[in-house]
């Protein structure tokens, strides 16, 4: 489905956004940029998962939102994979030129932006690999090895590997 929904975040905490000088003013600004989506920037910063300092700590992707199925995919990513809603609110990620809903969710079309820990969705990412390269359950074991051994940090050769095939922002 690429080119149907946006596929570059802004990566707000890194991004400086254009704000007046006076410190009222420039926090109703804020507070409005918020609340419309209509952000002004004077240096914009987008979500990188190869750049150390770009790669946040969630993975961001699209999940079906659609009322007639009662939002079953998203029930579903929600309760089997931990994912999140984005909220404006939280003002960690923006998807470039899509503003809020009333409730404070992007949504694009029939699509919602939602979020999950990075390291969750790496190692379900090398699961799902291990199981078509064959060989799973002992890749699987190998892996949480690796991830007991280094105290919750994925081995830097693994994580680039996993990272290797995903878009760049």
């Amino acid at each position: 489905m690429p080119g149907l929904y946006p596929n570059k975040f802004v990566l707000l905490s890194k991004s400086e956004l254009d704000l007046p000088a006076d410190p009222k003013k420039a926090e109703a600004e804020k507070q409005r940029m918020i609340e419309t989506g209509e952000y002004q920037f004077k240096e914009q910063v987008f979500v990188n998962y190869h750049v150390p300092d770009l790669r946040p700590k969630h993975w961001l992707t699209w999940i079906r939102y659609w009322q007639p199925n009662g939002f079953r995919e998203l029930y579903e990513q929600k309760t089997l994979f931990g994912y999140r809603e984005v909220k404006r609110d939280d003002f960690l990620y923006w998807p470039l030129a899509v503003p809020p809903n009333n409730s404070g969710h992007y949504v694009c079309g029939d699509l919602i932006l939602c979020q999950r820990s990075l390291l969750k969705h790496l190692q379900s990412e090398f699961e799902r690999r291990a199981r078509t390269r064959g060989g799973a359950r002992s890749a699987i074991l190998e892996f949480n090895e690796k991830m007991k051994a280094g105290k919750g940090q994925l081995p830097s050769d693994m994580f680039e590997e996993l990272i290797s095939d995903l878009p760049t922002g």
